[in-house]
């Protein structure tokens, strides 16, 4: 079987590998993982793993990374509204004040399309400068949706009118490692 690097198999077997004492339940979870990743699917299931990991402190930041990225590269279709943000990646509380800001100088490569009608967020995720670091590009439809807005959104509470009209257009993650490597997930 092929598992064409679906991420929720992967972090399904780090988790076991890191505490489970018996691979017995693990393992059939782990098998069922890897079956509805190998037919393309996006299963509820993979999604509800994700962001157990994404907003679990018992696992490591870098799985924690893997975890958000793959949320919004993978589960967060293009025109979901801000406000329902939570349904897709969680209340979000791997996010920390500061992380997210609206991009308004451009400089180098940006892996989202740019119009001058959007507004374009990045949303940093753990940020860690000797390791890298991995951010989440968002463009959005909609006028006036502050980077509080969009923080108040991704955790579940109201983020004012211009949150309750914008739409996510396009979502891309970016992920160095060291300074050379970027992996980026369309």
């Amino acid at each position: 079987m092929q598992y064409r690097g679906c991420l929720a198999f992967l972090i399904l077997a780090l988790m076991c590998e890191g505490g489970c004492a018996r691979i017995g339940a693990a393992g059939a979870r782990a098998d069922q993982e890897a079956a509805a990743c190998a037919s393309g699917s996006r299963s509820a299931r993979a999604a509800d793993l994700l962001r157990q990991v994404a907003d679990g402190d018992q696992y490591s930041k870098t799985l924690r990374t893997a975890s958000v990225l793959e949320l919004f590269a993978k589960h967060v279709p293009p025109g979901t509204a801000v406000r329902d943000l939570p349904t897709f990646v969680g209340h979000a509380s791997w996010l920390q004040p500061g992380d997210v800001r609206e991009v308004d100088v451009i400089l180098g490569y940006v892996p989202v399309h740019l119009t001058p009608d959007d507004s374009l967020f990045i949303i940093h995720v753990f940020r860690n400068e000797r390791a890298g670091w991995a951010a989440v590009y968002l463009r959005v439809r909609g006028p006036g949706l502050t980077a509080e807005g969009l923080v108040s959104a991704l955790r579940g509470k109201p983020g004012g009118a211009a949150a309750e009209k914008a739409v996510v257009l396009e979502a891309a993650s970016v992920w160095t490692v060291g300074s050379d490597s970027v992996a980026i997930y369309p």
